[in-house]
């Protein structure tokens, strides 16, 4: 907004339907449903088919650049997976940690902690926590949204069955 939100006329508008990764590969989602600005000014995109970052680093309003986190598969093949390719994440927020909580269409929710800077070719995310209906008292894994308490640390996360909170260990 050119900092004077009141004032239309000086803001800055991009629309993107494509975005292109590290490895230029085109990523084109049908549906964005979720976006958050973790404590690096990294901006994070969930999707219909996963998630990406746009780091601080890029202009988002003169480049399509991004990078999804590359999770290596430890089996000696030296290769890896995109972090949760092809899931629907529906919610993302970030806690007082800047840890990244992720709410997917059908596999629940994860706790996502970020390694390092997004700039580096080694940065990679830790999986704290992955929460379904199978270890956790929530009704269903299908999260709508989520949403923290910065003072407590306390998540709130919207299901499909109702809404459940969990008490994390970050505060801002």
């Amino acid at each position: 907004d050119n900092g004077t939100p009141t004032n239309p006329k000086d803001d800055k508008v991009t629309f993107r339907k494509e975005w292109i990764d590290q490895n230029s590969q085109p990523i084109i989602p049908n549906n964005i449903y979720a976006i958050a600005q973790d404590n690096t000014s990294t901006i994070w995109v969930g999707t219909s088919s996963g998630i990406f970052a746009i780091p601080a680093s890029v202009d988002f309003t003169n480049s399509n650049l991004c990078k999804r986190v590359v999770i290596p598969r430890n089996d000696g093949s030296g290769l890896g997976d995109y972090l949760l390719d092809n899931e629907q994440i529906n919610a993302i927020a970030i806690d007082g940690a800047n840890r990244l909580w992720v709410g997917t269409a059908t596999s629940g929710i994860y706790l996502l902690n970020p390694i390092g800077s997004i700039d580096d070719i080694s940065y990679t995310v830790e999986t704290i926590a992955h929460f379904t209906t199978d270890n956790s008292i929530m009704p269903t894994n299908e999260v709508i949204s989520i949403a923290i308490q910065e003072s407590t640390g306390e998540v709130f996360i919207g299901t499909g069955g109702g809404l459940v909170s969990y008490m994390s260990d970050a505060t801002k």
